[in-house]
Formats: C-alpha cells, sequence, structure tokens
C-alpha cells in the first residue's frame, strides 16, 4: 500500500497538465505534414509520402524542471514517382497544438538514396527536448522536412 501511494505521489510530482496528451495517443489525434524545402527544378512533387506513422509515447524527465524528454516511434514510407534518382536529407519538426516549434529531429541514416520508381522506408525512433508544459499542449503535428537532390554520378 505504501508503495502504491508513493508512485502515485511520484507520478503527481512529475506529471504536466490533466496528463491527457502524454504516452501513446490515438492515431486520429496526431498528423503530419509533408514539406519540400527545397528540390531541383521541377522535381519538387516527384517525391510523395506514402504512410506515416509516428507516436511520441514516452515523457522523460532530465533532471531539468524545465526540459523533458519526448521519445516515440517513427516510420515514413516515401515514394520516388520521377524517373530520376533522387537524394533525401530530411528532419523531422515537432509541433504542439497550436503550431509552435517544440524541436527537431535529424534522424541517421542519411541522404536517403530514392531509386526512380522506387519506394523507401525511414523508420526509427525520435528524441525530443520539450519545455514542461508540452502536457497541457501536447505534441499535435509532425512536419517531415525535405531537401532533395540528384545524386553525384
Amino acid at each position: 500500500m505504501t508503495i502504491g501511494l508513493v508512485l502515485v505521489a511520484l507520478l503527481a510530482a512529475v506529471a504536466c497538465g490533466d496528463g491527457s496528451s502524454l504516452g501513446p495517443r490515438p492515431p486520429q489525434s496526431l498528423y503530419s505534414e509533408w514539406v519540400v524545402e527545397s528540390a531541383p527544378a521541377g522535381m519538387a512533387e516527384s517525391v510523395i509520402v506514402d504512410s506515416v506513422f509516428w507516436n511520441p509515447a514516452v515523457l522523460l524527465p532530465t533532471g531539468d524542471d524545465m526540459v523533458f524528454e519526448v521519445e516515440g516511434p517513427f516510420a515514413i514510407r516515401l515514394r520516388n514517382l520521377g524517373e530520376t534518382a533522387l537524394e533525401l536529407r530530411y528532419d523531422l519538426r515537432f509541433l504542439d497544438d497550436g503550431g509552435f516549434l517544440v524541436d527537431r529531429f535529424i534522424p541517421f541514416g542519411q541522404p536517403v538514396a530514392l531509386p526512380a520508381g522506387q519506394d523507401q522506408l525511414q523508420q526509427g525512433t525520435f528524441i525530443i527536448r520539450s519545455p514542461p508544459d508540452i502536457g497541457r499542449f501536447g505534441l499535435a503535428t509532425m512536419q517531415i522536412v525535405a531537401r532533395l537532390l540528384q545524386p553525384d554520378p
């Protein structure tokens, strides 16, 4: 009984907001946006996103009362519709429900080769830093911000 009370008190001490936006969220409350920041002339529409999954599943204290770490899985299926092979560099930008940037994450393994007419799955775990009020405002949108390049011959 005492251990249970200590656990509840500990959770109350580190929790933010009412807890409704912490932990795994229903997929319908998470949004994604595809943004092509730069591309060779006429190739901005050559790459599309077939599907996106992301979930801010874990909120961890960092020891600094003003910063939390948010971790979660992501998976992005990209498709090159063009007839030219491309390389992709991208970062993931996380916005709260007010549209404000919380943090960004640059995945490993870049640049990504996108052969002509092929799809490519990018997946991993993102880790971002967040202010303590993320529990109230929640992460709502993950922007995939891409820079497309033609590979060197």
